[in-house]
């Protein structure tokens, strides 16, 4: 999904930077070091038990029930690869409600910051276009203006009310939606959680350079 921490998370983020060795309170990361880690998730600090030949933390085994040696072993890869998959489907049928797709969804974002030119719109969602890409993006921008959601004013895109309005119901139902999805994880879970991923991508990007 799109950009961002859940609110109810974001909103308790101070107080677990706090226990998780004053990690900077702006972003949804624990960064830990050695002798810190266990602070960062309370639940990593119970002794791990073995689930046949494999140790897992005591709430990891209680998540996965009797020992399911194939939900254990499965690499980081394929639950990375899964849930991106269903928060893609997730969002795309949350925003179809509004009759969005997610570009349009993206565009809406960013033009609730203010107005921007095309190039600089461009630029921002290069991103997330395909090499084939381009087409689809103007057919989606094209809607847009039929819709009277976005206007050029002054060689500038920006939001009519319609828009603006558009914009903060769907907010409202991508907040939500990102509240369901992360119902049952604590926030030194996410933020652990993050922190892997972040420090397994970084390793990644500088080993695919030599």
């Amino acid at each position: 999904m799109d950009d961002g921490v859940p609110h109810h998370i974001a909103q308790r983020e101070e107080t677990s930077a706090h226990r998780c060795g004053g990690a900077p309170v702006n972003r949804p990361i624990c960064r830990s070091v050695e002798g810190t880690t266990a602070k960062c998730a309370g639940a990593l600090r119970e002794r791990p038990r073995k689930c046949g030949s494999v140790e897992v933390a005591g709430h990891l085994a209680q998540a996965v029930g009797p020992c399911d040696h194939g939900m254990v072993n499965r690499p980081i890869g394929y639950w990375v690869k899964r849930l991106d998959a269903a928060l893609e489907t997730h969002l795309d049928s949350t925003l179809a409600r509004l009759r969005l797709s997610r570009r349009q969804w993206r565009v809406l974002n960013m033009l609730s910051s203010g107005p921007v030119t095309p190039v600089e719109l461009a630029d921002v969602l290069r991103p997330f276009t395909p090499a084939n890409g381009g087409a689809a993006q103007q057919k989606d921008m094209a809607a847009l203006v039929r819709r009277e959601l976005v206007f050029l004013l002054d060689g500038r895109l920006t939001l009519t009310d319609a828009g603006w309005a558009l914009h903060t119901e769907a907010s409202r139902m991508v907040e939500a939606s990102r509240r369901e999805l992360t119902a049952g994880i604590g926030v030194d879970e996410y933020a652990m959680a993050v922190s892997v991923l972040e420090r397994m991508t970084n390793n990644a990007e500088r080993l695919a350079l030599h």
